[in-house]
């Protein structure tokens, strides 16, 4: 959203419960709309600086160029800051055996750094004809996190009971890399609506991370962890939508994601600075088929009913593989009762798998007696949902 100008978004639209058209992940969806200036010659920009002053010095600037000439369109934008980080708090964790707990950590921490974002965007347009349209679009996000200072930590062990205390210079060197390649074909076949769309997209995402536990005096506790990950992602889908009439129309897509994960750790640790090298890696193809239908009835009831089916196939690096198949139903009643009344009754399925953060097993420490590992074994989770929603007077 900071990569569009605000002056050339001509809407925003939150759909609180989308259709089968979207991924069975999908709670809601934020739909944006961008102003059609195809049909007028016109170009313009703006730029943006701006500085604050807290406890940390802020600054940064935002630039927008549009061009549009006959059916062709050009939109850049950009936007970098340079802002200072500051975290100063604690956190408490209980260390469990079963259900017995057998020990505390708490950490303290006084840290500060730099966090600097850079994003830059381009989309074109060519309308063909009054049928044909292709737009292209890029865009990059990069930020990077430049972070240390103090950490003290300390673990009480109940039994036996006693107490270590662990001061440490703590530093966080972490970098954020995200490329997106996109393109969209659409076909307008009639002045009902019906079209046919095509669209592909190629993801790149890049993290890398360096932490360093540097102990003022337990040099045992030395730990260096070095992280870096790549994610390849492709796309494509295909949609058709045939419209019968103003008030009925049915879709039928599908679409194919691949993603592809190659990750190495590099960890040292203790007095010696014992090397532990690991590659790690990812694999996931998710098919999906879909068919919406939507209807209105009358003039006071809405209908839409779909079903999407998805097979998802992956593959964790010292990790099981696994395949599964699942069909996901959706339907949806809307009943105007009242000019600035309506109401609704839905009911959707839908899973939620667990980000590749959380199934690669590589290792985000938080101190120098915790951290955080990917367990590649995780499976999804699904969920029905029933719903009966109101509207009165657009709230």
């Amino acid at each position: 959203l900071e990569s569009i100008p605000a002056d050339q978004i001509d809407r925003i639209e939150v759909i609180t419960n989308p259709s089968v058209k979207y991924d069975a992940e999908a709670n809601s969806v934020i739909e944006i709309y961008t102003k059609n200036t195809t049909s007028t010659d016109s170009w313009g920009g703006n730029i943006t600086l701006n500085a604050a002053q807290g406890k940390k010095f802020q600054s940064g600037g935002n630039l927008g160029l549009y061009y549009n000439k006959n059916k062709f369109s050009l939109n850049l934008s950009g936007s970098y800051a340079n802002n200072g980080h500051l975290e100063v708090g604690g956190f408490d964790r209980y260390v469990y055996k079963g259900k017995e707990e057998i020990g505390h950590v708490r950490s303290d921490k006084d840290l500060s750094g730099k966090i600097k974002p850079l994003s830059l965007s381009a989309q074109l347009g060519y309308q063909l004809d009054d049928r044909h349209q292709i737009d292209v679009d890029f865009s990059l996000l990069n930020r990077n996190f430049d972070i240390d200072g103090r950490m003290d930590t300390r673990l009480k062990e109940y039994q036996p009971e006693q107490e270590t205390y662990n001061p440490i210079n703590m530093g966080l060197d972490l970098t954020t890399k995200f490329n997106s390649y996109n393109v969209l074909y659409n076909f307008k076949l009639d002045e009902l609506g019906s079209a046919f769309d095509l669209s592909g997209n190629y993801t790149a995402y890049q993290n890398s991370q360096n932490q360093a536990f540097l102990p003022l005096e337990n040099q045992e506790n030395k730990i260096l962890n070095d992280v870096k990950a790549n994610y390849d992602i492709w796309t494509g889908m295909a949609n058709y939508r045939k419209a019968f009439s103003k008030t009925q129309s049915l879709e039928l897509g599908l679409k194919y994601t691949n993603t592809k994960n190659n990750s190495q750790e590099n960890n040292r640790s203790g007095t010696d600075m014992e090397e532990e090298n690991t590659v790690l890696g990812y694999k996931e193809n998710i098919l999906a088929l879909y068919a919406n239908y939507n209807a209105e009835l009358t003039d006071f009831l809405k209908l839409q009913a779909g079903l999407r089916g998805e097979n998802t196939s992956y593959q964790v690096k010292d990790g099981k593989d696994s395949s599964y198949w699942n069909l996901f139903p959706k339907v949806r009643l809307d009943f105007t009762v009242a000019p600035q009344y309506s109401t609704a009754l839905y009911y959707s399925a839908s899973i939620s798998r667990p980000n590749y953060d959380l199934l690669v097993p590589y290792t985000r420490y938080f101190d120098t007696y915790s951290a955080q590992a990917g367990n590649p074994h995780l499976k999804p989770q699904y969920s029905n949902l029933i719903g009966w929603s109101h509207r009165f007077k657009n709230y």
